[in-house]
């Protein structure tokens, strides 16, 4: 997978490849493994030494949604991650997803955990002083003439 985003960006430009969502996440470890197997496969810039993705935890269940304040936190406690989003404009994108939790605890549950996960994640953010976007990620496909959200 990352030979293919090598040789799209090469070919293409830096912009041809997007976020990375990493689905499922549960932990800045999630995240962070991105970063090392992007420096593994040598997608870094030969300049600045850093890896030009941009990583999106995609939170997918209640009990990851109830921790999302926390798992943005310690990401962003850990240094090299903190240097990363640093060189990517302080900005971070988060998917939050609605699919499985509908599933867990149903439309109730899943609801409020859903408001929580945002409310946690958006003062994580101001206190980190890094910019938030946050993707829902509601599933299913768009409706004939329904635009699909561009992430920044």
């Amino acid at each position: 997978m990352f030979e293919a985003i090598a040789h799209a960006r090469h070919k293409f430009g830096g912009r041809a490849i997007g976020q990375y969502i990493v689905s499922g996440a549960r932990g800045p470890e999630d995240v962070l493994a991105v970063l090392l197997l992007g420096r593994w496969a040598d997608i870094v810039d030969k300049h600045t030494g850093e890896c030009p993705l941009d990583v999106a935890p995609s939170l997918e269940s209640i009990t990851s949604l109830q921790t999302a304040g926390s798992v943005l936190r310690r990401l962003h406690d850990e240094p090299a991650y903190r240097q990363h989003l640093a060189a990517r404009g302080n900005r971070q994108l988060v998917v939050i997803g609605y699919s499985d939790p509908n599933k867990e605890g149903g439309i109730a549950a899943s609801r409020w955990a859903l408001q929580v996960a945002q409310i946690q994640l958006l003062d994580a953010a101001r206190q980190a002083g890094i910019t938030m976007a946050i993707f829902h990620g509601r599933g299913g496909t768009p409706r004939a003439g329904e635009a699909v959200p561009n992430t920044w």
